[in-house]
């Protein structure tokens, strides 16, 4: 489990996200709730409601997103993949 601890913009940028993956997560979470991911199990827990939802797994490329560290990486990786040297 990875514990996200996020300030309010990365909470909403965050909710933002999930919400396509996530049915309910914007009337769910509330500002400064902890939340607790766990990939894996495709679950959101919030530890401050005591509560958990799950969600839809992450498509491919939003998963290579993520290891990636955001789109940045990710574009970086695959150009990299692209041009054969995978350095």
């Amino acid at each position: 489990m990875q514990r996200v601890f996020l300030r309010a913009i990365g909470v909403v940028k965050l909710l933002w996200v999930f919400h396509k993956y996530l049915p309910g997560i914007l009337t769910n979470v509330r500002r400064w709730d902890e939340l607790v991911v766990d990939w894996s199990k495709s679950k959101v827990f919030n530890l401050t409601q005591k509560t958990e939802l799950p969600f839809e797994p992450l498509t491919e490329g939003d998963q290579l997103m993520l290891e990636a560290g955001g789109i940045v990486g990710y574009l970086h990786e695959r150009n990299k993949v692209e041009r054969g040297n995978g350095q």
